[in-house]
């Protein structure tokens, strides 16, 4: 028919023209709009073969649950969830499945004064943040698995939670972060670090135990420590040579570590400094000579 000079001057096509395509608006806050997925079916696990997925384009972050059905009653209460939990939002946009368009799902987004954007049939680009997380989340799910594949519902939470906290390739921060301000607090942070250090790192409250060693394997990995804690503020003395060499790698200490004879501990912050100071208890002057 293309290479027909007859059929090309009197068979006109009889479908509409197709319409143009507009790009997706970008949010001006997080979670003003949001995309909304099914993944799935997978093996049954705890009688749930579905995840149902949503992200913020905005932050990139990802909030995902199992469930036992793809239907309207459960799409319903997810959104429900979000809106309790992030606030309601001003789009959501999802693909054109029954799930989806049901009537029930279309009362709670008009009650609420949601828009509801559709993406076009057969294509899955539209949603595309969606979708590249629901690959995301399979292949993290994976190595939790048992070999037959299940068991896999007890994780999606650790997993969303570990994808939400990693630094984020687009906007180099992770989606945690930009959503709320600050970095949530990690099992890694609970290996490296004891609960009771969130003070700073040298200025010891009484009573507390500081694992010295923990702390400056951190910030310096390549510096070995022998393991100490220093007991604050009595009976102990502070290894300043040891913070010294580390934070101030370019100064040299004088020797001994400041036995202070009236028992009390000299201010590591004040030894730290760059300019030689005095223990107000013992007159011992503290030099530090630049190398």
């Amino acid at each position: 028919m293309k290479t027909c000079k007859g059929c090309q001057l009197r068979k006109a096509p009889k479908s509409a023209p197709k319409g143009l395509l507009h790009p997706v608006p970008i949010p001006s806050k997080p979670f003003t709009t949001v995309v909304i997925d099914y993944l799935g079916p997978l093996h049954k696990s705890s009688s749930k073969e579905y995840i149902i997925v949503a992200t913020d384009p905005t932050t990139k972050f990802a909030f995902a649950k199992a469930t036992t059905k793809a239907d309207a009653n459960t799409t319903m209460n997810f959104i429900i969830d979000i809106c309790t939990l992030f606030g309601i939002p001003r789009t959501i946009q999802t693909d054109r499945g029954s799930h989806f368009t049901s009537q029930v799902v279309e009362q709670l987004l008009k009650g609420l004064n949601i828009t509801h954007g559709l993406a076009p049939a057969y294509r899955p680009q539209a949603q595309g943040i969606t979708e590249r997380f629901n690959s995301t989340i399979c292949d993290m799910l994976s190595h939790f698995v048992d070999t037959d594949g299940k068991k896999w519902d007890q994780y999606v939470n650790w997993v969303c939670h570990a994808y939400n906290s990693t630094k984020h390739a687009s906007t180099n921060q992770s989606p945690f972060y930009l959503l709320h301000g600050y970095e949530p607090r990690s099992t890694i942070d609970l290996t490296l670090l004891p609960s009771d250090t969130e003070h700073d790192q040298f200025d010891c409250p009484t009573k507390s135990q500081l694992d010295v060693g923990a702390i400056l394997q951190i910030h310096q990995p390549h510096v070995t420590v022998s393991p100490q804690q220093f007991d604050c503020p009595t009976k102990s003395q502070h290894d300043v040579g040891a913070i010294l060499q580390i934070h101030q790698p370019h100064v040299t200490v004088s020797p001994q570590q400041f036995d202070c004879p009236t028992k009390s501990q000299h201010d590591v912050g004040a030894i730290l400094q760059t300019q030689p100071t005095t223990c107000e208890d013992c007159a011992t002057v503290v030099r530090i000579d630049k190398a």
